[in-house]
């Protein structure tokens, strides 16, 4: 973890990774992925691409390639840019793409990561990270769906001028796997909003299939 990595405003979203720290790749995903740690992704893109905007611009091409035309990355965590921009139909193919592999499906559908020791982090379990994603965290009573199955994750994602995102994937009881993307529910909206709109949009799509 460089200086540069971990060097992140009081009130972003991170892991508190020190500068000097050694973590497994997989760690740090899971600190992206499941915990929205901003300084695990800029650790992960200067560890695969040297820099932070080395590993952007891959992930532009690398979109492009699988169809996400109307995308664009300037950095790894989505913090807000100008010329970073996304479309709902650009995450459904992102997410789609990575949800082929296991080691991101598993990830992901973690309620919860315990991170092991590192050297600047002598005892396993320092930090206890928990799914952000609130749907991985409702009751079996409360989650009891004739259609849904299970949620399988994915991502949250929030800041003031993008607002409240979410991609989600979950499992119907006849094993079809959906996906849901939300995104910019404002701010002022009532709390739970974001959860509310997508278990009412997988639910529909389920019913319908």
């Amino acid at each position: 973890a460089s200086a540069e990595a971990v060097d992140l405003s009081w009130d972003s979203s991170k892991i508190h990774l020190q500068e000097g720290e050694t973590i497994v790749m997989r760690d740090a995903l899971a600190g992206l992925m499941i915990a929205s740690g901003n300084d695990a992704a800029n650790v992960l893109a200067e560890a695969l691409s040297g820099s932070i905007e080395e590993f952007s611009r891959r992930m532009t091409v690398e979109a492009f390639a699988l169809g996400a035309v109307n995308t664009s990355f300037m950095n790894p965590h989505g913090l807000h840019d100008e010329n970073h921009y996304t479309t709902a139909y650009d995450l459904a193919i992102i997410a789609s793409e990575a949800m082929k592999l296991d080691v991101f499906r598993e990830i992901v559908s973690a309620e919860s990561y315990s991170l092991p020791a590192s050297n600047k982090h002598i005892y396993n379990g320092w930090s206890l990270i928990m799914n952000t994603n609130r749907l991985m965290h409702f009751d079996d009573s409360y989650l009891y769906s004739p259609y849904i199955n299970e949620v399988k994750g994915i991502k949250t994602g929030t800041t003031s001028k993008a607002g409240f995102c979410l991609v989600s994937a979950a499992e119907t009881h006849d094993n079809r796997e959906l996906l849901c993307v939300l995104m910019g529910v404002p701010y002022d909206e009532i709390q739970g909003s974001t959860w509310i709109y997508t278990r009412t949009l997988l639910e529909e799509a389920a019913r319908k299939i």
